[in-house]
Order: C-alpha cells, then structure tokens, then sequence
C-alpha cells in the first residue's frame, strides 16, 4: 500500500511513485494494480491511464476505485519452483 500526502507532494512526485511502481510490479508478480482516489474524477490517475472501475462509500468518504494493466507478470506465481 502507498499512502501520499498532498503536503510532502511537489511537482511531478506523484506521477513518478505511480510510474515507477507500475514499472516494478510485473517483475513482482502483478499484472493489474488497483487504487482509490477522493478524486471522483480520476484526477491525476485518469490522466496517467489509470482506468475507473466504481466510484463507492469506504469509511465514509466517496471514493473512485481504479486500475491500471502494467503488462504480464514475470516472477514466478507457483511458490519459486520450476515445472
């Protein structure tokens, strides 16, 4: 999980966390990541490619659920053993 404040944010600190995570995590074993926004809109995320599922009510706030396909996954899913 990445939590990211507006207030240690500056330009462009955003979109490279997303960016650089989205690069790691096929070699991670993920495909697909998903995320929540407080921006119904999509925000920074749509603009990023980032796609919206469902926006929904999470601990009382309106959030939008989102995803974003980052390519096959290339760690081994089956525990590290070969087949």
């Amino acid at each position: 999980m990445l939590l990211a404040s507006a207030h240690f944010g500056g330009p462009g600190i955003g979109s490279g966390l997303a960016a650089e995570i989205a690069r790691l995590a096929p070699s991670c074993g993920v495909s697909t990541l998903h995320l929540q926004t407080e921006r119904l809109d999509g925000g920074l995320y749509r603009r990023l490619g980032w796609r919206p599922l469902e926006p929904l009510r999470h601990h009382g706030l309106e959030v939008l659920v989102m995803e974003k396909y980052v390519g096959a996954a290339t760690a081994h899913s089956n525990g590290g053993t070969e087949s």
